[in-house]
Formats: structure tokens, C-alpha cells, sequence
């Protein structure tokens, strides 16, 4: 029996390697948790995978640095660089003893990321749980986000709890301090 010609799809230029698969995966996964348990619930499932993930990160940078704990000035340079190495383009704002203010204009996620906010829980959590391990305390808020539309992101980290309250922030606490 004659083999008909090959398709040649080596030669395809296909938006697909496995970056791209991993990245599908997640955000899909996401959709359907969101689909099926709602937005919030979702949110909270991230949660429980950002905390590993920080932990991991945070390990990585301690031991590549040799440092345990970092400044306010070094912990806004760690989170600029963790998310440029995972896609995003992170920019330090401001840093003050008090607060970092991040600004990012390329989500890691990519465009998938549009209308999914529950994802921005994976960066409230990395940040919230690297910050809170070095610095004992973090609180998060994520004031714009690419994924709810906006054409940037702005992250606010406080160091310490404001006296009139937090109620906008996601707070992270340290489990050694």
C-alpha cells in the first residue's frame, strides 16, 4: 500500500512549544475551577500553589544570595527579577521602610490572562509570602492588573500594618517571626 505524501509538519510555524502548553494548562485549569467553583474559591486554590511557589523562589534567592532576610530596597529587587525571569517586566515605583510600589507592563501569563483577575491571586501570594518570610509582615494589594483589563498592573506591598487598617490589602505573615 503506497504511504500518502507527508504533511511535512515539521515545517509548520505553530504558536505551540512547551511554554506556551504549560501556560494554556494553567490558564485553563483556572477557567474551569472559576467555572466550577466560582472566582473567589478559585482564588483561593491559586493561593495554596503560590504559597509552594514562593517558598521555592524564596529558597532560591536566600541561598544564591546567602542571605536569610533582605531590605525593603533588596526584596523589591528580588520581586522585579523573579518575574522578569518568569515573563513578566516588573519595574520598581518606589521603596520606602514602609512600602514597595511595583509597576508591570507584560503579565507572565501573556494575554490569556485577560479577564481571569483570579491569577493576579498567584502574584498577590508569591509577593505577600516572600515579603512576610523575609520582613515578618506583608499586606498586598493589586490595585490595576492586566488581567482585569487594565493596560498595566500596580502593586502596592506594605512592610508593616497600617493603623487605618487594611482592609483593601491580602495580608502575609511569617510563620518564624
Amino acid at each position: 500500500m503506497d504511504k500518502p505524501p507527508s504533511l511535512h509538519l515539521e515545517k509548520l510555524e505553530l504558536p505551540m512549544d512547551q511554554k506556551a502548553f504549560y501556560l494554556q494548562t494553567l490558564i485553563e485549569l483556572n477557567g474551569v475551577l472559576e467555572d466550577l467553583i466560582g472566582e473567589s474559591e478559585s482564588g483561593a486554590f491559586l493561593n495554596h500553589v503560590a504559597q509552594k511557589i514562593a517558598n521555592l523562589f524564596l529558597s532560591l534567592y536566600q541561598d544564591g544570595t546567602e542571605k536569610r532576610q533582605f531590605t525593603p530596597h533588596q526584596l523589591a529587587e528580588v520581586l522585579v527579577d523573579l518575574k522578569r525571569r518568569v515573563g513578566g517586566q516588573f519595574s520598581i515605583v518606589d521603596v520606602s521602610k514602609s512600602r514597595i510600589l511595583l509597576c508591570n507592563t507584560r503579565c507572565p501569563f501573556g494575554d490569556l490572562v485577560i479577564g481571569r483577575p483570579s491569577m493576579c491571586q498567584m502574584t498577590s501570594t508569591v509577593f505577600g509570602k516572600i515579603v512576610a518570610d523575609s520582613n515578618g509582615y506583608a499586606g498586598v494589594n493589586i490595585d490595576k492588573s492586566i488581567a482585569a483589563g487594565d493596560n498595566h498592573c500596580v502593586i502596592e506591598i506594605l512592610l508593616e500594618p497600617e493603623s487605618s487598617g487594611t482592609s483593601s490589602y491580602r495580608e502575609y505573615f511569617s510563620d518564624s517571626h
